[in-house]
């Protein structure tokens, strides 16, 4: 039996919500690490060297109190990705022992650029719409797109779309902020909450600066407009 090729690269990650009083742990090379969940705001970056599927877990004392390691999460490395993002979301299957869904995403400035907004669907139901005058459609499930958009800081007319009842029906329409040095990470997953929303919309906004990177967050209740 072939062993599992091994890779060695820096991840970071971001969680959708809160989820306090979890402390999460991943080895890499054979020593313990911790990891920070930040809701929707990029971790520090984190080492790993192991094997491409990556096991997160939690800690517990047992019957007999001993430490019981319990898998959380997991993320598969075999694709290549220049600049892994891990995202966590609550896992909705209360019957699946795993506390978290994961979502690898290439968060790598050459393919994602300043200027551009990368759309994610990870919502049950496909999506299409337009940024400004850029159309886009999604399929369901996690697929993405990239829309790259040019110009002078401004406001920007966003339509989403959703089918609804055999029809596509619009599901937000908004005004979304664009900036030419700031590039837009968009999530968009099913409704815990259908009869209130289409869908759950959250924008992780990151602006380049000459010293840096600086993370500012879009307040939720100014992101969009479920009409």
């Amino acid at each position: 039996m072939n062993a599992e090729p091994l890779v060695s690269l820096t991840f970071k990650t971001m969680a959708w919500d809160r989820y306090p009083n979890t402390d999460i742990y991943y080895r890499s090379d054979n020593e313990e690490q911790k990891i920070e969940l930040r809701k929707m705001i990029r971790s520090r970056p984190y080492d790993y060297t192991g094997p491409t599927s990556l096991v997160f877990y939690t800690k517990e004392k047992g019957p007999e109190g001993q430490t019981v390691m319990l898998p959380v999460a997991s993320v598969d490395f075999s694709q290549d990705t220049k600049d892994p993002l891990i995202l966590f979301i609550k896992n909705p299957d209360t019957e699946d022992k795993r506390r978290f869904i994961t979502w690898l995403i290439d968060d790598n400035a050459d393919n994602f650029p300043y200027g551009s907004y990368q759309i994610f669907n990870l919502s049950k139901e496909q999506l299409r719409g337009r940024i400004g005058d850029q159309p886009f459609t999604l399929k369901k499930s996690g697929a993405s797109t990239i829309v790259e958009l040019s110009g002078e800081k401004r406001s920007i007319m966003t339509v989403i779309q959703i089918i609804w009842e055999g029809k596509w029906k619009t599901a937000s329409r908004a005004n979304w902020s664009y900036r030419p040095n700031q590039r837009n990470l968009v999530f968009i997953l099913s409704s815990d909450n259908p009869n209130y929303s289409f869908f759950d919309m959250k924008i992780v906004p990151e602006t380049e600066r000459k010293s840096g990177i600086d993370v500012t967050l879009v307040p939720e209740s100014n992101r969009e407009d479920n009409s």
